[in-house]
């Protein structure tokens, strides 16, 4: 791949053209004129399939506020969508500075310069496509048999909705009962596709940084090498370093024009680490190299390390709202599971209520038991090995500060 190739926003192709569909990136239409329609269609469709479906589902939990079953029934999806909503307004809000951030990621200073460059970044973005495909296929997948379960679930002989929703209509007869189901699973597959869609942008675009920073560590490593290229410019700026920038392009154009360009470019690149490794015995390694250009490689170095860390902290600036509601959402869904699975201790006191003294031993022998086992607490098992609880999250905090300082006394002592 060459730099006329290179187009990291296909990283995010996916994302942005569902995005797109979902009526919230009028960027993916080109077209002037259908811009305009665009945003009556960016009006109209998030809030048919997000707005109104959020607002019935915050009437049903009103509803159902002092039933504590249904109400847990209910909470799940509710804390879910406050996050997406927190998710989908920040891109409302900043959708103008979001489009210059992808627009950020084609500039010179973010351009990679060398084939090793072009790996890895082309790996960044192969993981960040992976991810998109692998998180929508999940929640798509997820989505479906959650939506069309009740359909073959026979227990309630009642038309029964996928998810608890208050609905003004009267359900129970056709067709209102089929427009209603189509419209929540239509509701549930966008809200499912523009979280997912999100979460992997974030992901994706941090993922993206992380690989400038492994060009940024390479460029420092490299910086006294004459083919050296400093960020946001296209050449060395040394005779010998164009020389050699000059042999391997020749050296792929070659190679993919016939199998006699591999062993050329393994030549060349022999040659000149023959030759770096002669420039680069004493400290007068690089005579070509004047204080002047030395000054400029390490301030252009500097210059993108300030810029990945602006690109990173825009990031930041537009997302934090919505990865801060995220995280609390998925604290508040454990903590209710966790308090769903409580529920079952107060067993024993159901137990002990019932008129058991009036039954004869054997019967009340039989109670004891019972009772003596529904104390027993229910816990979750990660592969069937730790328990869900605090304990295992300190001693996995614990054990993964002990690896990295582990693994940091190896480093030092190996350098």
């Amino acid at each position: 791949m060459n730099k006329s190739e290179y187009k990291p926003v296909n990283a995010f192709k996916l994302n942005l053209t569902i995005w797109k569909y979902a009526g919230i990136w009028p960027a993916g239409v080109k077209n002037k004129s259908l811009r305009y329609i665009y945003y009556i269609y960016n009006s109209i469709s998030p809030t048919i399939w997000f707005g109104s479906f959020f607002i019935l589902q915050f009437i049903h939990i009103l509803m159902v506020i002092t039933d504590l079953e249904k109400l847990m029934h209910s909470i799940y999806l509710m804390i879910s969508y406050c996050a997406m909503a927190c998710k989908y307004h920040s891109i409302l809000w900043y959708r103008r500075r979001l489009e210059e951030l992808f627009n950020t990621l084609n500039e010179p200073i973010f351009k990679p310069r060398l084939p090793s460059h072009f790996d890895v970044m082309n790996e960044s973005m192969r993981i960040a496509r992976r991810d998109s495909i692998i998180f929508l296929s999940s929640g798509i997948c997820a989505t479906i048999f959650w939506t069309f379960w009740p359909l073959f679930d026979k227990k309630s002989e009642e038309n029964e909705l996928a998810y608890n929703m208050w609905c003004p209509l009267d359900i129970s007869r056709s067709p209102t009962f089929e427009l209603v189901y189509a419209y929540q699973t239509i509701a549930i597959t966008y809200n499912t596709m523009f979280n997912t869609m999100t979460d992997t942008v974030i992901c994706g675009l941090l993922k993206m940084m992380s690989g400038h920073l492994d060009v940024l560590i390479e460029d420092y490593g490299t910086i006294f090498e004459d083919i050296f290229i400093c960020p946001g410019e296209e050449t060395p700026r040394t005779v010998a370093g164009k020389k050699l920038m000059e042999l391997e392009n020749v050296a792929q154009e070659t190679e993919k024009q016939s199998e006699m360009g591999t062993r050329m470019k393994k030549r060349l690149v022999q040659k000149s680490s023959n030759n770096n490794s002669r420039l680069e015995i004493p400290p007068v390694i690089i005579p070509q190299i004047s204080q002047e250009d030395m000054k400029a490689r390490v301030s252009t170095c500097v210059e993108f390390a300030l810029a990945i860390e602006r690109f990173a902290n825009e990031i930041k600036d537009i997302f934090q709202a919505g990865i801060l509601v995220q995280f609390i959402a998925s604290c508040l869904i454990v903590c209710a599971s966790l308090f769903a699975l409580t529920i079952f201790s107060d067993l024993a006191d159901a137990i002990y209520t019932c008129d058991w003294t009036s039954c004869d031993e054997r019967f009340r022998r039989s109670m004891d038991i019972i009772m003596s086992r529904s104390q027993k607490p229910v816990i979750l098992l990660i592969g069937g090995l730790f328990s869900l609880s605090v304990e295992t999250f300190i001693s996995i905090l614990k054990s993964a500060y002990s690896f990295f300082m582990f693994f940091k006394e190896v480093q030092n002592m190996s350098n």
